[in-house]
């Protein structure tokens, strides 16, 4: 007769279905957490920042808007490179993976600020310098030239000329009278008139032009 099969008490075969359904719980929770539920967050609740370097802020709005995304205005700088009211710099960077609404803070660029070079023409040296560092500009080169109408140390031409827009910081060259041109008297000679009385006329000729004198 075949061996009877042995049957466990009642309470080891529960302890058993329980250790089962717990590693059963264990791997699935495991699972879940690790592999499902990231890919489910990615998925519905994060967004990849896009670049919205070098973008107008209404073209930059409307592209983070569509991902879920705010932004803030941290800092306006000048900048030579981008164009004024266009995006510098982001943080986050670009690419960033990050929770929906989100704030990306950006720097925003107010271009280069121009100025009018004033007219310095006639000024006194000092006051051409005081007047163009109080319009934000500066002298590059200064060259003299004699004039007939203004005195020494006083201006008498500009580059760029008055009224040109440059930007902030701009270098003028300035043309300064050094006074009047003083034109010298050509010297003359002077000699003794030799005594020809009592010479023929060829005699007196050539005495006279020998001391370069005419007849």
């Amino acid at each position: 007769m075949p061996e009877e099969v042995r049957q466990l008490p009642k309470g080891a075969s529960i302890l058993i279905v329980l250790f089962i359904s717990l590693v059963v719980s264990f791997v699935v929770s495991f699972f879940s957490y690790f592999f499902i539920f990231p890919q489910i967050e990615k998925r519905y609740l994060y967004v990849r920042v896009p670049d919205i370097r070098k973008l107008p802020l209404s073209e930059a709005t409307k592209l983070l808007q569509s991902l879920n995304l705010n932004y803030n205005v941290v800092e306006e700088k000048e900048s030579e490179e981008i164009q004024a009211g266009c995006i510098i710099s982001q943080q986050p960077l670009p690419k960033t993976l990050v929770k929906k609404y989100t704030e990306v803070l950006v720097v925003l660029s107010k271009g280069v600020e121009l100025v009018k070079v004033p007219d310095v023409r006639q000024k006194s040296l000092e006051e051409a310098k005081r007047i163009l560092v109080e319009n934000g500009l500066d002298i590059l080169e200064i060259k003299e030239a004699e004039s007939d109408t203004l005195e020494k140390g006083f201006i008498l031409s500009q580059e760029p000329q008055p009224g040109v827009e440059v930007k902030k910081g701009f270098k003028v060259n300035l043309v300064v009278s050094k006074g009047k041109l003083v034109r010298k008297s050509p010297s003359v000679e002077k000699v003794v008139v030799p005594d020809v009385t009592n010479r023929t006329l060829i005699e007196a000729k050539k005495i006279l032009e020998s001391k370069g004198l005419n007849m």
